[in-house]
């Protein structure tokens, strides 16, 4: 990979083997969460571990006991997190707007500030109640972005394990497109413009094919 010139445009071809160090680190590495993402952030020297938890095993699709939190774990090492402590930051709860399904949550320091990306579903008006069951009105149809507000020194006592410490969320909506349905990435270039990166988006109506969406912000 080391040879290859991403400056120019063209199409790559890369052989090999993709092997998974069983002796580094365990499999499975973390229990029920797909979607993990693991992030160093250098403001505290710490590492973070978020996706898309669950309580219990799925046995069924339409389950309402899965992906009902929003958690994060903190270890000085990517081994540590394997054993740390799941913090909650956002929870479904009786009458609040937003809830599970949580999906794809992701830590990003976006203009100098640390935010968390999630994919989350908006109960609107009366907010969540067991008849509003998720899986017959559609899994997670908004994107979410949680501000951190704690200070520096908040965060390198662990201020961000903290739901206290993080704004109320804040709508991720694109022009024309709306908002992506389950979550987004973000990524800056060598200039430090910003990229977002996501798939289905609510305006696309609820038949629309998946595809990718970058949007420049």
């Amino acid at each position: 990979l080391g040879k290859i010139d991403t400056s120019k445009e063209g199409i790559y071809e890369v052989s090999g083997t993709v092997q998974q160090a069983s002796r580094t680190y365990p499999y499975p590495f973390i229990e029920r969460c797909a979607d993990p993402q693991i992030t160093y952030n250098p403001d505290d020297g710490y590492y973070y571990s978020t996706g898309s938890k669950y309580d219990e095993v799925i046995e069924k699709p339409e389950s309402l006991n899965v992906f009902k939190k929003l958690s994060v774990r903190r270890a000085k090492t990517i081994k540590g997190l394997q054993t740390a402590e799941d913090h909650v930051l956002m929870e479904t709860k009786l009458g609040y707007r937003w809830g599970g399904f949580f999906v794809s949550p992701r830590l990003y320091k976006i203009n100098g500030r640390w935010y968390c990306i999630v994919g989350a579903h908006d109960y609107r008006d009366g907010g969540y109640t067991p008849e509003k069951q998720d899986y017959e009105i559609g899994y997670s149809n908004v994107t979410l972005l949680l501000p951190y507000n704690g200070t520096e020194e908040q965060m390198k006592a662990g201020g961000m394990l903290d739901a206290e410490q993080w704004d109320e969320p804040i709508p991720l909506v694109f022009p024309s497109i709306g908002s992506p349905e389950d979550g987004a990435s973000y990524y800056e270039d060598e200039n430090g413009q910003g990229y977002y990166v996501s798939g289905k988006c609510n305006s696309e109506g609820p038949n629309a094919p998946f595809g990718i969406w970058i949007v420049r912000a």
